[in-house]
């Protein structure tokens, strides 16, 4: 009898042993299944992030906006048509919406003007890349856009006039080449 006992406590150790090392196995799998996806969004984020940086370098980039926020931090949540545009030395400011008609078709406004002062920051590596731009709009006088980019193309651009106006549009940046937005009438 006390033969099976101990027959019985060495077959369940030896058990419990074997399903311990199998999981050991696997934790150990999953754990480089997790490295190389780690690995993978690293390697993701910073084509983006050459990607953005070029794109800035060439004062080539669209913000398209899923949220606006005004001069005193109200929110309104967006669709469609409402962008930021730097091509050159060109630029566009449209808000849109489906309240109505608006100045531009498209139910809000649309600016455009010119970039008079262009800088950019890429130095960091793991920080976004910013930029401020001295700009001339029709209709709306000088101002300066300051926009900030992350690796993963979300961004925010905040356009501020000589007279204290303000407009935030946060959304994802990208080459304009590849945006779908609507430019309406401008303003002027």
């Amino acid at each position: 009898m006390q033969g099976i006992r101990i027959m019985a406590i060495l077959l369940a150790f030896s058990l419990n042993a074997g399903m311990a090392f199998g999981q050991d196995s696997t934790d150990q799998k999953n754990s480089a299944d997790q490295k190389s996806r780690k690995e993978l969004r690293a390697e993701r984020l910073r084509a983006s992030k050459k990607a953005l940086a070029e794109l800035t370098r060439n004062k080539t980039l669209i913000i398209e906006a899923n949220l606006l926020r005004g001069k005193y931090q109200q929110h309104y949540q967006v669709t469609g048509d409402n962008f930021i545009l730097i091509d050159g030395d060109r630029v566009v400011l449209q808000t849109a919406s489906s309240w109505g008609p608006g100045f531009n078709g498209l139910g809000g406004i649309t600016l455009e003007g010119h970039v008079t002062k262009y800088e950019y920051d890429i130095t960091e590596e793991r920080g976004p890349i910013r930029v401020i731009a001295s700009v001339s709009m029709s209709g709306a006088g000088f101002g300066t856009l300051r926009i900030n980019v992350s690796a993963d193309g979300s961004a925010s651009a905040t356009y501020q006039d000589n007279w204290g106006g303000r407009v935030t549009f946060v959304g994802t940046a990208g080459d304009p080449a590849d945006s779908r937005v609507f430019e309406g009438m401008s303003f002027m």
